[in-house]
């Protein structure tokens, strides 16, 4: 086969990275839709080469992949080598635990491959090499550094250390570079720390001898072995954590100097030596075989992958790890159907990174044009050496952000009033995309021997951008998926471009689903949901079923959208059946969905927030206490901007009045603000603007005005409160006793003559006391009040003639 294995990590591309999650132990599986060399590039390779052809060689059952190892192994996740089973299988009608398993378990399984390789039998020392599992990568590196991180381990430690008995691995490269004393002149780069060293059981372990019986302390001495390197070991002896091995190295780094542009080999082996008892296995580090630069002369690319005219311009940044002492000049050629000048500013001739600094920011600023062009492309082509370039796609779009059509410049409100302000721009913001295969699909076979894989697709088309990056896949979901024995299903999404995404394997375990019920109902992978579909580890129990809701895959969502994947084209979703029994129903897949954010959005943002009902909703509600001039700020995802001011004018009306106190009271009303003319509606009942001929009391007003805004007074009081304190004395008037306890005389100065009224009214305005008297009274009137309370009250003597008034104090 022949790939190209390097990326743009940056904005849109991330880095494979592995996150460890507190608890989960160690897994192993062999069961995967690809084949071997399938999986050694989607898990193990990483970036800066140019693979050539990849082959494995060795039983099916001794390879596979790892994940949740970071506190098992050292390494989160991986490919891994055996030279037994990796997980739990039958041999020859015995069952084997696998890798996955405590370490006091015995790994003693026995595959019968039948691969030979002359260079692991020279490094073990001996003819005899069994069980032989080996990966051979024929690749070109970018950079002049080749890396990759491995663990390896054995179940013959401890009891073999200083044996003849050692199982060997090793990683033959071979190439420009390279003379050793291996095949091709292959050199083996697995070495112990510091040493030109090989790593194995007698030169790393824990310092002392073993127990067996062909131990000698002679295969631990000069160039046979050593007891001094237990740094990096770790024992694991009985122990009741995974894996299987009785021990393992730490950590190692595995690293060759090449010459970039040239053709290398690397072999990586594992076999038993002298005889098959006794596995050993080699854990590969997910994504870490790749190169790198000791000189720090390759750059690192992000971009912005969509920029619009006459909006904020794009960035394309080239950065370095660490500063050089001369200008770093890197040559570039630029194609597309966007034309320099035209479509866009011109950009440089040359991408220079000064001496001493670590970063270039390139800035692509769209010319705005009249005509509608549709979407025009930049592809840049950056010559990284002499044989390698790199190519990314930068696109530029026609202005698309209108302004709000809904939102006026000035808007009258009434005092207390409410109103919207409606700056939603007009646009369609771009919904979800769904795509989706409602086929049911069965699981193969015949009755009573149900078993084997479901394989469903759904063609994806015109989603942008045209490269996976992180949030563009919003979900992949299964409608229902049934079956007896949850536990055997082993469900996998493979993308376009043949990366791959464990979605759920042996979830569910073997019961509680016998009777063929729904196990998968309505069931989502999302790469924001809070916990894995196998929580709490190693694999969901029964009690988990159905699985309903949102999960997070079992695999790292970033493995699947690193690499520069393409986002459209063919997604398959892959159901294994990997039941040694076969099921006598049949497995029923109902249909599947994967669903695509949109990548355009539009934000808001309105200042003052004084008087809002929110600052970043599109329509918020405006209540201000004074008029107020309030600016939205429309930004979408593409860098446009829009600002708009709509000034919300509070058409007040302000009340005045002036009061003649008394018994005869009025009020003068006086109206400004607002839109006149005035309307007018006394508590009352009258309609007019000024009041007169008033009783003391209160009284309040309504007033709309001609726009329909309205105001309603505080209450205005019309009382005798400065009437008693001002009332005048009339001489002729004369009360006696005065103060008295409610009973007093009148001593008019001629007789009445006529009827009359004397009423009584409190310091308020209001009678309390209303009295008649007659012309028989003669010029003295008697008056018993009663029980009234004591204060200051006024007298009022009513006749046809005239009116008397005079004060009157009441005492107890």
């Amino acid at each position: 086969m022949q790939s190209f294995r390097w990326c743009l990590p940056g904005i849109f591309f991330l880095l494979i990275a592995v996150s460890p999650l507190t608890g989960q132990q160690l897994e192993v599986s062999n069961t995967h839709p690809f084949d071997p060399a399938d999986l050694i590039s989607s898990f193990f390779l990483g970036e800066g080469i140019k693979v050539l052809d990849i082959d494995y060689q060795g039983a099916p059952e001794s390879f596979g992949y790892f994940k949740s190892g970071m506190v098992d192994i050292g390494l989160e996740g991986g490919i891994v080598m055996s030279t037994g089973v990796v997980s739990n299988s039958m041999l020859n009608t015995n069952i084997y635990p696998g890798i996955a398993a405590p370490g006091r378990t015995k790994a003693n399984s026995d595959t019968n491959g039948e691969v030979s390789d002359s260079d692991i039998q020279q490094l073990g020392g001996s003819d005899l090499a069994f069980d032989i599992a080996m990966i051979t990568i024929t690749f070109i590196p970018i950079a002049d550094t080749l890396q990759f991180r491995y663990v390896f381990a054995s179940e013959e430690y401890p009891l073999f250390v200083c044996s003849r008995y050692n199982d060997a691995f090793g990683f033959f490269i071979s190439g420009p570079g390279f003379n050793g004393p291996f095949e091709n002149g292959a050199e083996n780069i697995a070495l112990i720390p510091g040493t030109n060293l090989p790593v194995s059981i007698n030169r790393v372990n824990d310092g002392t001898i073993g127990t067996a019986n062909s131990v000698d302390l002679a295969y631990c001495e000069g160039d046979n072995g050593s007891l001094a390197n237990s740094q990096y070991f770790r024992p694991h002896y009985e122990a009741e954590t995974y894996p299987v091995f009785d021990g393992l190295t730490t950590v190692l780094t595995a690293e060759a100097v090449v010459v970039p542009c040239e053709t290398y080999t690397i072999k990586l082996v594992i076999a038993d030596i002298s005889d098959s008892l006794f596995d050993s296995g080699i854990f590969l580090e997910a994504k870490s075989f790749g190169t790198s630069s000791t000189a720090a002369r390759l750059p690192v690319i992000s971009f912005d992958d969509l920029i619009v005219e006459n909006c904020e311009p794009g960035v394309v940044a080239f950065r370095i790890p660490a500063p050089l002492e001369e200008d770093l000049v890197l040559e570039y050629q630029l194609s597309g159907t966007a034309q320099s000048v035209v479509d866009y500013e011109a950009l440089p001739p040359k991408l220079i990174i000064p001496a001493g600094t670590t970063e270039l920011l390139i800035p692509i600023q769209a010319i705005q044009d009249d005509g509608d062009e549709g979407r025009e492309s930049i592809t840049f082509e950056v010559f990284l050496n002499e044989c390698f370039s790199r190519s990314f796609t930068v696109y530029i779009d026609d202005p698309n952000l209108p302004a709000p059509d809904q939102l006026p410049a000035e808007l009258l409100l009434c005092p207390g009033d409410s109103v919207v302000l409606n700056g939603r721009s007009p646009l369609a913001i771009p919904t979800d995309t769904v795509f989706r295969n409602a086929d049911l699909l069965l699981t193969p076979g015949v009755f009573g021997n149900y078993t084997g894989s479901i394989f469903s697709d759904i063609e994806v088309s015109g989603i942008f951008p045209d490269r996976l990056k992180p949030g563009l896949i919003r979900s992949v979901c299964i409608d229902t998926l049934q079956h007896q024995r949850l536990e055997e299903l082993d469900i996998f999404l493979i993308g376009p471009d043949g990366q791959i995404l464990e979605l759920s394997t042996d979830n569910g375990e073997d019961g509680g689903n016998e009777l063929e019920t729904d196990a998968y109902i309505h069931t989502c992978f999302t790469p924001t949901a809070s916990h894995r579909i196998d929580s709490p580890g190693q694999f969901a129990p029964t009690d988990s079923i159905p699985f309903t809701g949102n999960y997070l895959p079992e695999a790292n969502w970033s493995a699947f959208l690193s690499g520069n994947f393409r986002t459209n084209g063919t997604y398959r979703l892959v159901v294994i059946d990997d039941s040694a029994r076969p099921s006598t129903a049949r497995g029923r897949l109902t249909g599947w969905s994967i669903t695509f954010a949109s990548d355009y959005d539009i934000a808001y943002q309105w200042s003052p927030a004084a008087g809002l009902s929110c600052t970043d909703c599109p329509a918020p509600t405006a209540r201000p206490e004074q008029s107020t001039e309030y600016t939205l700020h429309l930004l979408d995802s593409n860098g446009c901007a829009y600002l708009q001011s709509v000034k919300v004018e509070l058409k007040d009306i302000r009340i005045t009045s002036e009061v003649q106190h008394g018994p005869d009271g009025a009020i003068d009303l006086t109206v400004s603000g607002g839109t006149p003319p005035y309307s007018y509606l006394w508590s009352n009942g009258m309609v007019v603007e000024d009041l007169s001929g008033l009783e003391p009391g209160d009284y309040t007003v309504t007033i709309v005005d001609a726009a329909g805004c309205s105001r309603a007074s505080e209450e205005i009081t019309v009382d005798l409160t400065n009437a008693v304190a001002n009332a005048v004395i009339d001489r002729q008037l004369q009360l006696y006793p005065n103060p008295s306890r409610g009973r007093f005389s009148l001593l008019l100065p001629a007789p009445l003559g006529e009827k009359g009224i004397v009423k009584i009214f409190n310091s308020k305005g209001k009678p309390v006391i209303t009295h008649n008297v007659s012309n028989s009274s003669g010029r003295n009137i008697s008056l018993d009040l009663g029980n009234i309370p004591p204060g200051l009250y006024i007298l009022e003597l009513v006749t046809e003639a005239r009116t008397f008034r005079q004060k009157v104090m009441i005492i107890h």
